[in-house]
């Protein structure tokens, strides 16, 4: 279901061929509730929504150039680098919102982006930086790794947890 880009490494949701998941995407969208081990058209149907959902909430690379002051090219540099994360969805680079903060990247995000294996489902990337993980939390509350970041938390055990998927 998605393969790396050649140049860039970022995600796309282009067919690899074999439509397949790696056994760390089934894992991680089924932990979150999008995918089943037993499929049934319920859990299709919750799968296809957040796809529709994350793909209608993301960014084109135009509007992240505005929104960051910076010309379309040096978003592309930025996603190649993989300083920023985007997916492909109909031939377009996507770059979902929960990444910026105040009209900026989320502060040391680009080191969690680094860890991810360039191969996983957008939908599983979501979903590990938008759930609560044990090992993250902040005034005895479990808290996800976005929230993690933006209040200024090391970045380091969220890369660790990063590149276990």
């Amino acid at each position: 279901m998605s393969a790396p880009d050649r140049q860039s490494g970022a995600v796309s949701t282009e067919t690899t061929g074999s439509g397949e998941l790696t056994a760390a995407e089934r894992r991680v969208l089924e932990r979150e509730g999008l995918l089943s081990s037993d499929p049934d058209w319920a859990a299709l149907a919750r799968t296809n929504h957040a796809w529709r959902r994350l793909v209608k909430r993301s960014l084109s690379t135009a509007e992240t150039a505005e929104l960051l002051g910076v010309d379309v090219p040096a978003v592309r540099r930025l996603i190649a680098e993989r300083r920023l994360y985007a997916f492909k969805a109909g031939g377009r680079w996507r770059l979902p919102r929960w990444q910026f903060a105040d009209g900026a990247p989320l502060r040391e995000l680009e080191a969690v982006l680094r860890a991810l294996s360039p191969g996983l489902h957008p939908l599983a990337v979501q979903g590990f930086l938008t759930s609560p993980k044990p090992e993250l939390e902040l005034r005895g509350e479990r808290v996800d790794p976005l929230r993690w970041l933006a209040a200024g938390g090391d970045p380091d055990p969220v890369a660790g947890l990063a590149a276990e998927l």
